[in-house]
């Protein structure tokens, strides 16, 4: 069996040689490889993946003359045998020179194609696209050291009559004893409640905390008669918060200065954003690199939203979309994709005038699915519904990281992030949030490069087919635990439709909305000591979010 790749590379081929015939130093130009060196004995090498994979090869031929370079693998993880590639350099022009990369092995089960398809798009393309930038592709921002962060937003429904009920207020207080002031925060409505975790180093962490948060929330909520829903809006009903004119059993607006300002500057346009998301923060070193980093995460947002729409049902029937939250929420005028941002400077500036149109209250209104925060060193996603468990959201968070990373390795490399239109990009996350999982996405991923005509043509492809290509892309910035949680996630999303898939299977299961809501409760601590509230203390929470 042979695995074959080939690409023209605007280099030198004495450049691109000098790469290459470098055999322990593989590392500073393969973007999927962590770290490299020279092994125990002669004309090895011993490499690091960025998964954690260690691989010992041996350099076989180094023919300086004819640019080639043959070697063998000694000690690897994969299901193959008798494996030997070959890199040759031929020079075109001057300036350019064409690179082949293939090997020959024997696999040992099958017929071989998916071993041959993994050397292809995992190590040889990658691989020359490293040659293509030089040295200085090596990825320098490992995953592993980025921290995370996720704020998670929930609605309160009634035990009983399974509708939004305005019980924020003593929920907050009630769970701020145990979680802590900080780690839990009003909403606009007050049949909403938001939790925000620390700043976690890892999965371990993130998932620990999450747990409880949630768990903990959930606790406080059943003490005051009402269920704690992960789901992007409430299925039955409406969190509010209403508008002056609206009917008495809808939630209230959060009585806060903030709140009450939005109310003065947007009236009625307020009237149902209670919908409920999932905020993912990875750690940036500072604000250029933010805005950097949001530029090269824009191609990705349909695909995010598309695996995490998690919101069909709203006021008892089945909208037809994936994500309702996403349409509900883009009526502010600020919510959609961020721009191109061209610098600091530009992103501040459009900041500006966004505030001094009044179309946002202040920078914090500025409801970019993907933006630089304000208040912390990070990138903050945005375009996510909440999630129905704590293991998805970190399977998903664990995904955003890695394309963090591989942002920030693509800047190290001087690659420039692909410059999509803006309203192409807004369709893309319109059709993902009407057809999620299971539907099709404009792919934004593997578009064409600029030419007569930037960024076209552009087709709609599978979401399925989109995974694929998400992993082979995002996968040398996971760990190889993270991989396999990420991995899990998505099979699971294939398997069942996703989020908004899983809703409609309970809903049609069983006939009976009660049956799903009670499917998308997080279930409370158990071993929780705190007695029963017997009344409902007025709030005196002041924080906002």
């Amino acid at each position: 069996m042979e695995a074959r790749t080939s690409r023209v590379i605007d280099r030198p081929a004495d450049a691109v040689w000098a790469d290459v015939a470098d055999f322990p130093a593989i590392a500073s130009w393969h973007p999927a490889l962590a770290r490299s060196a020279p092994a125990a004995g002669p004309h090895l090498r011993e490499i690091l993946t960025r998964d954690g994979q260690r691989i010992v090869e041996e350099l076989l031929t180094d023919d300086d003359r004819n640019r080639v370079q043959e070697y063998a693998l000694v000690r690897h993880p994969f299901p193959v045998t008798d494996y030997r590639a070959r890199i040759e350099v031929r020079p075109l022009d001057p300036g350019r020179c064409e690179v082949h990369w293939s090997a020959r092995f024997h696999p040992l089960a099958g017929d071989g194609q998916a071993e041959r398809a993994m050397f292809e798009n995992d190590i040889f393309g990658p691989g020359l696209d490293g040659l293509a930038n030089g040295r200085s592709a090596a990825v320098e921002h490992p995953p592993e050291q980025a921290t995370l962060g996720v704020e998670e937003e929930f609605v309160l429904l009634d035990t009983g009559t399974h509708r939004p009920v305005p019980r924020a207020g003593p929920v907050i207080a009630g769970g701020r004893l145990v979680l802590g002031a900080e780690h839990l925060v009003p909403e606009i409505s007050q049949a909403m409640v938001e939790t925000v975790s620390p700043v976690c180093a890892g999965a371990a962490d993130l998932a620990r905390e999450l747990t409880r948060l949630r768990t903990g929330t959930a606790s406080e909520a059943r003490r005051h008669g009402c269920l704690l829903l992960a789901s992007g809006v409430a299925p039955s009903g409406s969190a509010g918060p209403g508008h002056g004119d609206d009917p008495d059993g809808l939630p209230a607006l959060h009585d806060h200065p903030r709140y009450n300002a939005i109310r003065r500057r947007f009236g009625p346009l307020i009237r149902h954003q209670g919908t409920c998301a999932c905020h993912v923060h990875v750690g940036v070193p500072d604000l250029a690199t933010a805005v950097a980093v949001v530029n090269h995460l824009r191609p990705w947002l349909p695909l995010l939203l598309a695996l995490t729409a998690n919101s069909p049902y709203w006021q008892g029937a089945d909208t037809g979309y994936a994500s309702w939250r996403t349409v509900l929420w883009g009526r502010w005028p600020t919510a959609g994709p961020p721009p191109f941002l061209r610098s600091p400077e530009h992103y501040e500036d459009l900041v500006a005038a966004l505030v001094a149109s009044g179309a946002a209250l202040d920078p914090a209104m500025i409801y970019w699915y993907a933006r630089p925060s304000r208040h912390v060193p990070t990138v903050e996603i945005r375009i996510a519904d909440v999630l129905p468990t704590t293991g998805q959201t970190v399977a998903y968070a664990l995904l955003v990281r890695a394309l963090v990373a591989r942002a920030r390795a693509a800047l190290a490399a001087g690659h420039p992030a692909p410059q999509v239109e803006q309203d192409v990009l807004a369709a893309a996350c319109w059709q993902a949030a009407r057809e999620g999982v299971t539907g099709s996405v404009l792919d934004l991923l593997t578009a064409p490069a600029p030419g007569p005509r930037p960024g076209f043509p552009v087709v709609a492809v599978p979401v399925v087919e989109q995974i694929g290509t998400a992993l082979r892309l995002a996968g040398p910035h996971l760990t190889a635990d993270d991989r396999r949680t990420v991995e899990h996630w998505l099979a699971e999303l294939v398997r069942t439709g996703g989020a908004s898939g899983a809703q409609r299977a309970a809903h049609h299961g069983a006939g009976r909305m009660g049956d799903l809501i009670e499917s998308l409760a997080v279930a409370p601590d158990l071993t929780a000591d705190r007695p029963p509230c017997r009344t409902r203390p007025r709030s005196s929470v002041e924080e906002t979010t």
